[in-house]
């Protein structure tokens, strides 16, 4: 590490670290007020849970945001603004410049935010890793338990679910769609993966079995595709770690393994989820296509510049949620200009393989960095079926894992 790496104790690093860490323990914890309070008042519990669930993303993003904006202009002036920086931070503006062509202010408004809100918990993890790779080891750490817990309590509430009211569907409730939910679960598998060289292996094993089995109980098969694409990849680019990484994948065969036939044996509930997801999948796909071929005509049209505008999807798509495609979608919205922007942003890390490989960092280092680019292949191949960026809690776990990925980067360049 150079000089400039040096720990910086100040109170923006303290800030934004516990800022990051209160961020995560909310994310966790906040679903959960509706079944403490139930025992008590249900008709209170159901209306503090409304209340907090409407208000919980505009407070951060509202925070996030005016944290973007401070920061962008103290890095600036500190001259620390690296490449990450200035190509997120064009991206942000090439969206907010859509306001100026855009048909609906409704919908161009929260997509605006809730981006510039992403780049600015990118600058607050920045921030938190400054000069300290101590901090890049922790924050790495909480990210893959945090999930974990997601899993667990996820799993917990789900149960309850089962065996209190008979009810039995994807895993999701409380914290978001299956499909959304499952790609965090996969994300956090090489960290947790990691995590077994720094904390207690019977713990984190156990973590890690939790998490399978909430993969496998959303029923997402994008996530679990990306989960073998991302684990294939690794398997190529990082060859002396062939070893860590082949363990795990036969970890992920067996389970998997384990938990279908297991399933399919015991639980005709489960069963019947099975056999509905196998049938649902050509339907699934066919929905996606139709979205992606409308997208694509109406590029041809003209807008394929400059884009419908920031959030505009549904004005000229007719489908629920999204177009199932993060690459598409924001070429749809932003162009060709703001998909490049996205495209350099997104394989900006790649390009810092060689160095991840290379005997000048220490063994330790190396090694946290690897796993947390495999975390990475993971997230870039499960945008190709979903659009993922469309909530605060997946725009947070985004830019947290970006900065992460980033970190090798900003310490060859001095920018830590």
């Amino acid at each position: 590490m150079s000089p400039s790496t040096e720990r910086n104790n100040g109170w923006l690093q303290k800030f934004t670290y516990s800022l990051i860490l209160v961020t995560l323990a909310l994310t966790i914890l906040y679903p959960f007020l509706y079944y403490v309070m139930r025992p008590f008042s249900r008709s209170l519990a159901e209306a503090a849970y409304k209340s907090i669930s409407e208000s919980y993303e505009i407070v951060l993003i509202s925070l996030y945001s005016a944290i973007a904006i401070f920061l962008t202009i103290y890095k600036i002036i500190r001259k620390r603004f690296s490449r990450y920086d200035w190509i997120y931070i064009l991206l942000v503006v090439w969206m907010g410049f859509s306001v100026f062509y855009v048909e609906s202010y409704k919908l161009f408004i929260p997509k605006f935010f809730l981006m510039l809100s992403g780049f600015g918990v990118f600058v607050s993890v920045e921030e938190a890793l400054y000069g300290n790779i101590e901090n890049l080891k922790k924050l790495t750490l909480y990210l893959g338990i945090s999930i974990g817990f997601i899993a667990l309590l996820t799993l917990t509430v789900n149960l309850y679910r089962l065996v209190a009211k008979g009810e039995f569907s994807r895993l999701g409730f409380p914290y978001a769609h299956p499909n959304q939910i499952a790609c965090l679960f996969v994300i956090a598998l090489p960290i947790l993966f990691y995590s077994k060289f720094e904390l207690p292996r019977l713990f984190v094993n156990t973590i890690i079995f939790l998490v399978f089995i909430s993969v496998f109980l959303t029923g997402s098969r994008g996530s679990m595709m990306a989960l073998i694409e991302g684990s294939l990849l690794s398997y190529i680019v990082f060859r002396e770690y062939r070893k860590d990484i082949r363990a795990s994948i036969f970890i992920v065969a067996l389970i998997v393994a384990f938990l279908i036939v297991a399933g399919l044996i015991t639980h005709r509930e489960l069963a019947a989820v099975v056999l509905r997801l196998k049938s649902e999948s050509f339907i699934s796909f066919k929905y996606r296509y139709d979205a992606w071929l409308k997208g694509v005509e109406y590029l041809k049209m003209g807008t394929i510049f400059l884009g419908v505008g920031t959030g505009q999807f549904p004005i000229y798509i007719d489908y629920p949620g999204s177009m199932h495609n993060q690459f598409l979608q924001l070429l749809f919205e932003n162009g060709v200009t703001g998909f490049g922007l996205f495209l350099i942003l997104l394989f900006l890390p790649l390009t810092e393989i060689k160095d991840l490989k290379s005997q000048l960092n220490s063994l330790k280092e190396r090694k946290i960095q690897v796993y947390l680019m495999w975390s990475y292949f993971i997230l870039l191949f499960s945008f190709l079926t979903e659009t993922r960026l469309k909530s605060f809690k997946f725009c947070f776990f985004f830019a947290y894992l970006l900065a992460l990925v980033s970190f090798n980067y900003r310490s060859k360049h001095g920018h830590i």
